[in-house]
């Protein structure tokens, strides 16, 4: 958590960023109102240097905040990947009948819990949770027939493809079943090679 000190010196700064921007803009409001009455008695290559100035300024601007978003972006790109490498490597664990200690897989569980709160999308953490009822669910009265474990898989799947989406693949095209059939495989093909 922030100490208090730094939470006045966060505020301080953005009260005087949004003062500093309201005055530029306000500065840039002026200058084209006085650009527009007096336009005619102008020299050209006056208004010829004005629009060349504010077309480089908002240019300026403009790609400062798209190169600032793409930064934010990729620093919670870095966060989010080893958050849900960490929790599929879990759950793949066992699939393959390599299950951890309850207090292990608890212990991963509540890691898994806590980054997600701050670093997922609300999209994800719903999903993960509609997931996790099913399998809650599941524990305590086993799935009475085969629809309901695949559509266990299913909403795993449905997980799966939203964190794909939120690491960089928003135009994925992978659907649910093509998820689901790597799942299935990968499980099955764990089991064989226990036997």
């Amino acid at each position: 958590m922030r100490s208090e000190k730094g939470q006045v010196t966060q505020i301080i700064q953005n009260t005087l960023g949004v003062v500093l921007v309201g005055f530029i803009l306000f500065l840039l409001y002026r200058l084209i109102l006085f650009s527009l009455v007096h336009i005619e008695t102008m020299n050209p290559n006056v208004v010829a240097a004005l629009i060349a100035g504010l077309s480089a300024l908002t240019g300026y601007f403009v790609s400062r905040y798209l190169e600032r978003k793409k930064m934010v972006e990729q620093e919670l790109r870095e966060k989010k990947i080893p958050t849900y490498e960490d929790f599929i490597e879990t759950i793949f664990r066992q699939f393959k009948g390599d299950k951890p200690s309850e207090e292990e897989l608890e212990s991963r569980m509540l890691d898994f819990h806590k980054k997600s709160i701050i670093w997922s999308s609300d999209k994800i953490i719903r999903s993960y949770l509609k997931w996790r009822r099913t399998t809650v669910k599941a524990v305590s009265t086993p799935p009475k027939n085969h629809q309901e474990q695949v559509e266990m898989v299913g909403l795993f799947a449905d997980f799966l493809i939203e964190i794909r989406k939120e690491v960089g693949y928003n135009k994925t095209k992978i659907k649910r079943e093509e998820i689901m059939e790597m799942i299935i495989k990968d499980s099955r093909t764990s089991e064989s090679t226990q036997r």
